[in-house]
């Protein structure tokens, strides 16, 4: 398991490296520094690398798939995944996040570092695909007023 109290007070550094190595990839971290003062806890991690980015706005559909997932572990949290979809109806992968919980609130704060990753601006000529994540909805109609959105369960 290592120590992973070490790890994460390193996600700073492991965001400033992505963005070094990958240039135009977007890596951010959010921190609380309030609720408990003198330390830093975690709260979300964002990664949308630049080849992925290039990828989905080249060549693919304008459709995207969002999910969420579980964390299991001594941290626990939420995994939050966009993907698109190919020529070939593949999936691609754009960006995810880590957040601690999956809320309206967690899931506006990924979708507004992908809607400016994206340059989706309100959504127009987007479809949206998603199965009743919490909070999911709400942030999309929000973030994304024009976009057309569908429902799915391809995953079960």
């Amino acid at each position: 398991m290592g120590d992973w109290k070490l790890e994460f007070s390193r996600l700073c550094d492991y965001a400033n490296i992505i963005k070094q190595t990958n240039p135009g990839s977007s890596c951010w971290v959010k921190i609380d520094r309030e609720t408990d003062p003198g330390k830093n806890l975690f709260v979300y991690f964002y990664v949308c690398f630049e080849a992925f980015k290039k990828g989905w706005l080249d060549g693919c559909r304008k459709i995207i798939g969002f999910d969420g997932c579980f964390l299991k572990g001594a941290c626990g949290g939420q995994l939050l995944a966009v993907v698109g979809r190919n020529g070939n109806n593949q999936m691609f992968p754009i960006a995810w996040a880590v957040v601690d919980q999956e809320t309206k609130h967690s899931w506006s704060w990924f979708l507004g570092y992908l809607i400016d990753n994206l340059n989706l601006g309100t959504g127009e000529g987007l479809t949206v695909m998603s199965d009743m994540q919490k909070g999911i909805v709400p942030a999309i109609m929000e973030l994304l007023p024009n976009v057309e959105q569908r429902m799915f369960a391809r995953h079960i």
